[in-house]
C-alpha cells in the first residue's frame, strides 16, 4: 500500500497521520498551491510529523518521500506500487483537482 498525503496544517495532522501509518508501506507527503487559503507542513515538518507517527505505531521500515506537488508524488507512488500494488491518496479536496489535471480529467468526468 503506497500512501499519498496532502494532509493541511489546519487538520489534525497527529491523527491523520496516526491512521496512515497503521496502513503504509510506502508513503509520499505532499502538497498543493490550488488554494491559497490552504496550507499544507513543509517538507522538514512533513517528514518529522510522518516518522513520528510510524514510530509510534511501531512502523519504522516504512518508506518516506515528499514531493511538492502530486504531479511529482504521483509518479513515484505509481512506480513504488509497481503493477500490483495500491496506491491510496487521503488528500485535502484542493489536491483531489491537481490529480484530476495530472490524469487529464474534467470535474464532469467523476
Amino acid at each position: 500500500m503506497v500512501v499519498v498525503s496532502a494532509v493541511p496544517t489546519d487538520r489534525d495532522i497527529p491523527a491523520v497521520y496516526a491512521l496512515i501509518a497503521e496502513i503504509a508501506d510506502r508513503w509520499v507527503m505532499t502538497a498543493t498551491p490550488r488554494n491559497i487559503t490552504i496550507t499544507f507542513p513543509d517538507e522538514a515538518t512533513a517528514l518529522a510529523s510522518a516518522r513520528q507517527a510510524l514510530e509510534q505505531a511501531g512502523r519504522t521500515d516504512v518508506s518516506l518521500a515528499y514531493r511538492p506537488t502530486i504531479a511529482e508524488a504521483i509518479p513515484l507512488a505509481q512506480e513504488w506500487a509497481g503493477a500490483d500494488g495500491t496506491v491510496l491518496m487521503p488528500v485535502a479536496q484542493p489536491a483531489i483537482g491537481d490529480a484530476m489535471e495530472y490524469f487529464g480529467r474534467t470535474f464532469e468526468q467523476v
